[in-house]
């Protein structure tokens, strides 16, 4: 096997036995950073009728998960 590297055409050359393969290669300055992501804030606020939760819980009643919640 013999690689040859074209700076003209910017390809790879491969040799194997009789065969001949050429590969662009990517130039480094072409690649992109990675994107600056916006500043994200995931916090929200709910507002659910007590009754409403209450026969939710009822519903999806788990002993290992708890809630807090004011009642104002």
């Amino acid at each position: 096997m013999q690689l040859f590297l074209d700076l003209e055409s910017g390809k790879l050359i491969v040799v194997v036995g009789g065969l001949r393969y050429s590969m662009a290669c990517i130039d480094s300055k072409t690649i992109r950073a990675e994107p600056t992501l916006p500043e994200f804030d995931p916090t929200a606020a709910v507002t659910v009728d007590r009754d409403d939760f209450d026969a939710a819980e009822d519903v999806y009643r788990l002993d290992t998960v708890t809630h807090p919640y004011d009642p104002e």
